[in-house]
């Protein structure tokens, strides 16, 4: 992705509104990146881990979710160990996972001021702008079984939380640089999650939506927590 423009992240929904949502400010990032169109898959993780932490190795179409940051840390390692430098993968920042998870748009979700059941996997039970959408999976599904963001971004709605590389702050926004803000990296206590989970209604599926992840057992959010990740140094010589 290039963004060539400044962006302005906008307020959750008319019933959103938290606290870490605000203030809306402006964000520019100085540099293209490459963001994966869908959540690591379990597929992939094993391919690069030769071992799977999830329950059921047989869904190598669904996201891989972990227990720990330090599962993450380990797949990035040696993820980039293959690649010798020639590609950098790492987490997005909040700032890019928006950026690309709101595709141009203003609106709480791409898909506008709401998601229907069919758009998103989430917890339809949880009335959203006085609307219940009525259906609740219980169980992430596999990716790429919803219709992707403009910029053809997979499940940026529900499915999985994702993991960016910023250190949660409650008081973040009001303080936020504008250009490339990054809250530290992966050595705080806490990160933030992004996009929601299939467990969550869509007032935390919003694309302003954020929550704390903890970096060691991930306790209630256990098991609904993935990543998606960014690559640079793409058009080094190889």
């Amino acid at each position: 992705l290039d963004p060539s423009d400044d962006y302005l992240p906008s307020l959750g929904g008319k019933v959103s509104g938290l606290y870490e949502e605000y203030p809306r400010h402006l964000v520019t990032l100085s540099e293209p990146f490459f963001i994966q169109t869908t959540e690591v898959t379990k597929g992939q993780w094993l391919e690069v881990m030769g071992e799977n932490f999830d329950y059921d190795m047989s869904q190598r179409d669904h996201p891989m979710v972990v227990n720990s940051v330090k599962e993450v840390r380990a797949f990035l390692e040696k993820l980039n160990q293959r690649e010798n430098g020639k590609i950098h993968y790492q987490l997005p920042s909040e700032a890019q996972w928006e950026y690309a998870a709101r595709a141009g748009t203003t609106s709480p979700f791409f898909t506008g001021e709401n998601v229907g059941p069919n758009q998103a996997n989430f917890n339809g039970e949880w009335p959203y702008n006085n609307v219940i959408n009525g259906v609740f999976r219980k169980v992430y599904t596999k990716v790429k079984n919803f219709p992707p963001n403009p910029w053809g971004l997979f499940d940026t709605i529900g499915n999985a939380y994702e993991i960016c590389a910023d250190g949660y702050d409650y008081f973040f926004y009001p303080r936020s640089p504008i250009v490339d803000p990054l809250r530290g990296e992966m050595e705080h206590k806490m990160l933030v999650g992004r996009g929601g989970c299939y467990h969550r209604g869509l007032e935390l599926c919003t694309a302003a939506s954020r929550i704390m992840i903890e970096t060691v057992g991930l306790s209630a959010n256990s098991q609904r927590v993935g990543l998606r990740l960014v690559a640079v140094n793409i058009f080094s010589e190889r």
